[in-house]
Protein backbone atom coordinates (compact mmCIF):
# COMPACT_ATOMS: atom_id res chain seq x y z
CA UNK A 1 0.00 0.00 0.00
CA UNK A 2 2.91 2.13 0.57
CA UNK A 3 3.67 2.29 -2.85
CA UNK A 4 0.33 2.95 -4.23
CA UNK A 5 -0.61 5.76 -6.31
CA UNK A 6 -3.56 6.33 -5.45
CA UNK A 7 -5.27 8.55 -3.00
CA UNK A 8 -6.75 7.43 0.67
CA UNK A 9 -9.94 8.61 -0.90
CA UNK A 10 -9.69 6.65 -3.89
CA UNK A 11 -8.45 3.50 -2.35
CA UNK A 12 -10.91 3.45 0.46
CA UNK A 13 -13.85 4.01 -1.98
CA UNK A 14 -12.60 1.79 -4.52
CA UNK A 15 -12.00 -0.96 -2.19
CA UNK A 16 -15.39 -0.20 0.31
CA UNK A 17 -13.60 0.06 3.20
CA UNK A 18 -13.74 3.12 5.77
CA UNK A 19 -11.00 6.29 4.79
CA UNK A 20 -9.71 6.33 8.67
CA UNK A 21 -8.99 2.59 8.87
CA UNK A 22 -6.95 2.79 5.01
CA UNK A 23 -4.88 5.66 6.93
CA UNK A 24 -5.13 3.66 9.90
CA UNK A 25 -3.20 0.03 8.48
CA UNK A 26 -1.12 2.10 5.88
CA UNK A 27 0.71 3.59 9.23
CA UNK A 28 0.43 0.85 11.51
CA UNK A 29 -0.34 -2.07 9.12
CA UNK A 30 -2.62 -5.08 9.34
CA UNK A 31 -2.57 -6.12 13.05
CA UNK A 32 -6.16 -8.23 12.84
CA UNK A 33 -8.16 -9.67 10.30
CA UNK A 34 -10.83 -7.73 10.35
CA UNK A 35 -13.76 -7.17 7.34
CA UNK A 36 -11.96 -4.34 6.16
CA UNK A 37 -8.65 -5.95 6.38
CA UNK A 38 -9.88 -8.85 4.53
CA UNK A 39 -11.23 -6.36 1.77
CA UNK A 40 -7.99 -4.50 1.26
CA UNK A 41 -6.49 -7.61 1.21
CA UNK A 42 -8.82 -8.55 -1.83
CA UNK A 43 -8.68 -5.08 -3.60
CA UNK A 44 -5.06 -5.35 -3.71
CA UNK A 45 -5.29 -9.12 -4.75
CA UNK A 46 -3.29 -10.47 -1.19
CA UNK A 47 -4.14 -13.85 -0.35
CA UNK A 48 -6.53 -12.93 2.68
CA UNK A 49 -6.36 -16.58 3.86
CA UNK A 50 -2.58 -16.75 5.42
CA UNK A 51 -2.53 -19.13 8.27
CA UNK A 52 -1.16 -17.55 11.96
CA UNK A 53 1.83 -19.72 11.34
CA UNK A 54 2.60 -18.06 8.40
CA UNK A 55 1.64 -14.75 9.24
CA UNK A 56 4.18 -14.50 12.19
CA UNK A 57 7.01 -15.79 9.35
CA UNK A 58 5.62 -13.55 7.07
CA UNK A 59 6.24 -10.42 9.91
CA UNK A 60 9.52 -11.88 10.73
CA UNK A 61 10.70 -11.35 7.08
CA UNK A 62 8.77 -7.75 6.62
CA UNK A 63 10.05 -6.74 9.86
CA UNK A 64 13.89 -7.38 8.49
CA UNK A 65 12.86 -5.80 5.70
CA UNK A 66 11.94 -2.50 7.11
CA UNK A 67 15.33 -2.63 9.18
CA UNK A 68 17.65 -3.46 6.38
CA UNK A 69 16.38 -0.53 3.74
CA UNK A 70 17.82 2.89 3.43
CA UNK A 71 14.44 4.25 2.19
CA UNK A 72 15.81 4.97 -1.22
CA UNK A 73 14.07 3.50 -4.34
CA UNK A 74 17.53 2.30 -5.21
CA UNK A 75 18.24 0.29 -2.11
CA UNK A 76 14.58 -1.39 -2.38
CA UNK A 77 15.52 -2.70 -6.07
CA UNK A 78 18.51 -3.99 -4.65
CA UNK A 79 16.55 -5.87 -1.93
CA UNK A 80 13.96 -6.88 -4.28
CA UNK A 81 17.14 -8.46 -6.57
CA UNK A 82 18.34 -10.42 -3.37
CA UNK A 83 15.17 -11.66 -2.83
CA UNK A 84 14.92 -12.72 -5.75
CA UNK A 85 17.81 -14.36 -6.44
CA UNK A 86 16.92 -16.67 -3.56
CA UNK A 87 13.94 -18.80 -5.27
CA UNK A 88 16.19 -21.35 -6.70
CA UNK A 89 17.34 -22.07 -2.76
CA UNK A 90 14.92 -24.39 -0.61
CA UNK A 91 14.71 -25.22 3.63
CA UNK A 92 15.71 -29.01 3.49
CA UNK A 93 12.96 -30.50 5.19
CA UNK A 94 15.13 -32.95 7.89
CA UNK A 95 17.42 -30.15 9.06
CA UNK A 96 15.63 -26.39 8.91
CA UNK A 97 18.92 -24.92 9.22
CA UNK A 98 20.25 -26.63 6.21
CA UNK A 99 19.66 -24.59 3.25
CA UNK A 100 20.03 -26.30 -0.66
CA UNK A 101 20.06 -24.67 -4.06
CA UNK A 102 17.71 -26.37 -6.32
CA UNK A 103 20.24 -26.94 -9.56
CA UNK A 104 19.02 -25.13 -12.36
CA UNK A 105 16.89 -25.94 -15.06
CA UNK A 106 18.50 -26.90 -18.50
CA UNK A 107 17.15 -26.07 -22.07
CA UNK A 108 15.10 -28.97 -22.16
CA UNK A 109 13.46 -28.55 -18.85
CA UNK A 110 15.35 -31.10 -16.76
CA UNK A 111 17.02 -29.89 -14.15
CA UNK A 112 20.96 -30.74 -14.52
Amino acid sequence: MSQEKRTLRQISLAAGVDYFAVRRMKRGGLKRRTKNAVRLCIYFGINANVSATHLGSYEAIVGEIKAAWDGSDAHAQLLVELIRSTRNFRVTPAKSDTITRMPRKSAGGMRK
